[in-house]
């Protein structure tokens, strides 16, 4: 194999980019290493090196010895420059093949070198070389030839090119084919310098355009030039640049395992594989984030859990930033080799879209997906989806190990659209203990939204005020706080409701404790995280007949149900419980005996299966 002319400066500077080689080089060094080559006098090459070509030579042996034997090779491609920025070899700059060319145009003007320009279709050709003489006055053309030549023919081509005795070749053949040529005939070449310019002289002949600055710029030449020959290059960019991205995602994760080991602070549990879970930070608020948090405090037995925050709480910006920051996080954990799958959590629209990301990127890194959906509108998401969009969503369902979700009427629903099976798996919430509670006090735990029930709820503890007089009522959560103070002003009860914020912790059980029952009044839901905490706490629910509340709340034995929006059928409930204390406390008892079946041991125990499952490659089961 040739190692380089020991005239080319740069060979002394090369790297082994992901199997590929590269000087890190400016467009001024580039050219001033070729006129060196040309002055040596001995056979000389240049390559480009790109995304698609870096994918291609992972399989393509002689390819990869092929520019290995080059002289100088460059960063043709800008993803090159930013992967290898990321992956801490910084490379100056890019130098695409075809602006080299220009320079070294002109550099064969200022020098008096010869040129000969073989590829392309001859009437191209012929219309490359018109620009050419047109835009360098005085270039010296040795020769051209078009390059469609047979492999029969390549003998006597060589020869001919050979006796025009040029300084310059500039070679517009597709890859590999112009690298597996010189590297055949390099010494018979005899050319100072060769290089390989692709499409160049198509882009010459104007046959084809080349990308605006900004878009070269922004690295999206490939997207430009794939708007203009989508059906000879739409694998070679989709495809090709999704395995380019998988390359440099394997190297950043070899790179980061120092990083990664950071993340393991029990030495004793580092040899555990590890889930990550993609989702809202567990300090964020809400429902999902309280999953995490109870998911990642307790994790299933062999695995350890870890946490890529997408969301964390906030304004838009904020959530925005949030997302954005997530993206190289994911990026260099997803691949590291400690993690062996990754859990997404998701409610619907746009929170599954953002996700698409992360499912996307563990599926290039071959890191089995598990989807929990928490939400009890996905099935109205699948149903108002495009049906391009919809055949997206259920690819990526159908792409993971499993789907998990915390209600089987949400969970039937999908099925029913998809085919798929799902997973039903309530969260785990840890038993309390809490004393009796004192007084006739209704806890809400949620946001204060219509959706909710927020406002009926209000409109029904009004009635229940009239019968007893010493009933309060606890809304806590954040959402319409101004919306519903002012309906409680109206009604006259603002002196019998609190509204304490957001609340975790020890300031939710102490409420709890308080509670005579829990009320969730809402509209629409899987299965409410209040819902359980409350079954948990040993209080009776009243709540809405929706979703998945059914599946744990059964009517005169742990709770009551009312149909939604029934200020009066809610009311009465209510009032009810709020009196009979007898029936109270049995519901009370009921109510902590159905909660043994989401305790963490019951549920995590089923979890820990799954992962296994996943982690083993072994298909799913509902």
């Amino acid at each position: 194999m040739h190692s380089g002319s020991p005239a080319v400066a740069p060979a002394a500077r090369r790297i082994d980019f992901l199997g590929g080689p590269l000087d890190p080089v400016t467009m001024t060094e580039a050219v001033a290493a070729v006129e060196r080559m040309i002055e040596t006098r001995t056979p000389g090459q240049h390559g480009c090196l790109n995304a698609a070509k870096l994918v291609r030579l992972q399989q393509d042996d002689e390819l990869r010895a092929a520019l290995w034997s080059c002289d100088l090779v460059t960063a043709d491609g800008q993803a090159v420059v930013w992967a290898a920025r990321l992956l801490g070899t910084p490379v100056p700059e890019r130098v695409a093949g075809i602006d080299l060319m220009e320079r070294l145009l002109d550099l064969a003007v200022e020098r008096g070198f010869r040129v000969y320009l073989l590829g392309a279709r001859q009437n191209v050709l012929e219309r490359a070389e018109a620009v050419i003489r047109g835009r360098h006055p005085g270039i010296v053309i040795a020769g051209s030839h078009h390059g469609y030549f047979r492999p029969e023919d390549e003998h006597d081509l060589v020869t001919r090119v050979a006796e025009t005795r040029p300084d310059l070749l500039f070679i517009a053949l597709d890859t590999p084919k112009k690298e597996l040529f010189l590297a055949r005939h390099r010494d018979r070449l005899a050319v100072p310098a060769a290089m390989g310019v692709g499409g160049t002289f198509d882009v010459l002949a104007g046959v084809r355009r080349r990308a605006p600055q900004w878009a070269q710029r922004a690295g999206l030449e490939w997207l430009f030039r794939l708007a203009q020959e989508p059906r000879r290059l739409a694998k070679r960019y989709v495809v090709g640049n999704a395995r380019f991205i998988a390359l440099v995602l394997g190297a950043l994760a070899r790179r980061e395992r120092g990083l990664s080991a950071r993340s393991r602070p029990d030495p004793a549990a580092a040899h555990q594989p590890t889930v990550l879970f993609v989702g809202p930070a567990p300090t964020a608020r809400g429902g999902v984030a309280a999953v995490i948090a109870g998911l990642a405090s307790e994790p299933a037995d062999g695995f350890r859990i870890d946490v890529l925050p997408t969301f964390t709480g906030g304004g838009p910006l904020r959530k925005l930033a949030s997302f954005a920051l997530a993206i190289p996080r994911a990026a260099r954990r997803i691949p590291s080799r400690d993690v062996a799958l990754v859990h997404i959590h998701v409610s619907a629209w746009w929170s599954f879209r953002r996700k698409l990301l992360f499912y996307g990127l563990a599926r290039l890194c071959h890191k089995p997906v598990v989807w929990h959906i928490h939400c009890s509108r996905f099935p109205a998401y699948l149903r108002e989806a495009r049906p391009l969009e919809r055949r997206i969503v259920a690819a990526a369902l159908r792409g993971g190990h499993s789907v998990i979700c915390v209600s089987g009427f949400v969970g039937e629903q999908i099925t029913d659209e998809l085919g798929l099976p799902v997973k039903v798996l309530q969260h785990p919430v840890p038993r309390l203990e809490l004393g009796e509670p004192q007084g006739e006090v209704v806890v809400a735990l949620g946001e204060l939204t219509a959706a909710k029930g927020t406002f009926v709820l209000l409109r029904a503890f009004a009635r229940v005020v009239e019968r007893i007089p010493t009933a309060r009522l606890v809304v806590a959560g954040l959402g319409d706080l101004a919306d519903a103070t002012a309906l409680a002003r109206e009604l006259g009860i603002e002196d019998a409701v609190e509204f304490p914020g957001w609340v975790t912790g020890a300031q939710k059980s102490q409420l709890l404790e308080r509670a005579a029952l829990v009320a969730h009044p809402s509209f629409a839901e899987a299965l409410p995280m209040a819902v359980l905490e409350a079954l948990a706490a040993g209080r009776p629910v009243v709540a809405s007949r929706v979703g998945g509340i059914p599946e744990v709340v059964e009517h005169g034995t742990n709770g009551l149900l009312v149909e939604p929006g029934d200020v009066d059928e809610l009311a009465a409930a209510l009032t009810r419980l709020l009196t009979d204390h007898p029936l109270r406390a049995r519901m009370a008892a009921a109510a902590s005996e159905t909660a043994q079946a989401f305790e963490p041991g019951a549920v995590l125990g089923q979890l820990a299966e799954l992962y296994e499952r996943a982690w083993a490659r072994i298909p799913a089961r509902a």
